[in-house]
């Protein structure tokens, strides 16, 4: 069933497209739920602050905003973008837990941040499938006349 809001007309597309707009909605909420030092973990570097507020607030309203194409379909390219955007992020996290000039040391982790990430990989992976899936309709639908 195809709308003008909708307009993948595969339902498991539709459930796949639904699911990763959901799990990105929700890590850029969680993003910005990390805005201020109540959730930072216990050995957070307070004078990081401002720098940490203002990453959390771009990566929370880029992933909030990047719902929107999810859901919409409005294509590879964008998914691209969100999945290397994500993993960027993904990475980011990891290096902060290990020494690093930039913290000075390994910070802990909390619940939140493994909820985050947690979220963010499953984001990764289902847009990797909906890559895959439209690339694979993309090549089956075209036909020998217009390969040529």
């Amino acid at each position: 069933m195809s709308s003008k809001i909708y307009p993948m007309t595969d339902k498991k597309m539709q459930y796949l497209t639904i699911l990763a707009a959901s799990t990105t909605l929700l890590a850029g909420i969680l993003h910005l739920a990390m805005i201020g030092p109540f959730n930072k973990p216990s050995n957070f570097p307070m004078e990081m602050l401002p720098l940490t507020d203002l990453i959390f607030i771009i990566s929370g309203g880029a992933q909030v905003f990047w719902a929107i194409p999810m859901f919409l379909g409005w294509g590879v390219r964008w998914y691209y973008a969100g999945l290397v955007g994500t993993a960027g992020l993904v990475i980011l996290l990891a290096i902060s837990r290990i020494p690093n000039p930039m913290t000075g040391q390994a910070l802990q982790n909390n619940n939140i941040g493994y909820l985050t990430e947690i979220v963010q990989i499953v984001y990764i992976v289902i847009t990797g499938i909906i890559i895959v899936k439209q690339r694979r309709t993309r090549r089956l639908n075209v036909t020998p006349e217009k390969r040529s």
